[in-house]
């Protein structure tokens, strides 16, 4: 199981580098697939509701390129296209985060976010996930 969650998220960077090596394409298809194959590769179900809204997120910020924003506001977008309370959207990007941290790929993780998981499993904060997820997709699409 491990082996080959490794190796399909070998085999989708691969397709993003040939793709970006063939046509230069940053649209924002493929930047909704870097950002679903990277959230999948870090442990984040897609079944999971928290899935939806930190994609969402992380989505918004790239696409508007926001150098800095507040949760907040994004919680209360979130909160209007979902019809949703901005205290249910933080706890299930919340439960989503503790999960991945958890479940999610070690060496994907501490490529990510540049440090390895410890024993005490202290996961970031919902901003700092997000900000850390921006900035690798950003780094990555240089």
């Amino acid at each position: 199981m491990y082996t080959k969650k490794l190796t399909l998220i070998f085999e989708s960077c691969i397709i993003i580098a040939l793709t970006r090596i063939k046509g230069g394409i940053h649209s924002m298809v493929s930047k909704s697939f870097e950002i679903t194959t990277l959230l999948h590769g870090l442990g984040v179900s897609s079944k999971l509701k928290g899935f939806s809204y930190l994609y969402d997120i992380i989505y918004d910020v790239i696409s508007n390129e926001y150098n800095s924003f507040k949760m907040i506001e994004l919680y209360r977008s979130l909160s209007q296209k979902y019809d949703s309370s901005c205290s249910n959207i933080t706890k299930c990007i919340r439960e989503s985060i503790e999960k991945s941290w958890n479940n999610g790929s070690v060496d994907l993780i501490e490529k990510v976010f540049g440090y390895s998981i410890g024993y005490d499993n202290n996961f970031p904060s919902n901003s700092l996930y997000v900000n850390t997820v921006v900035d690798y997709l950003r780094a990555c699409s240089l």
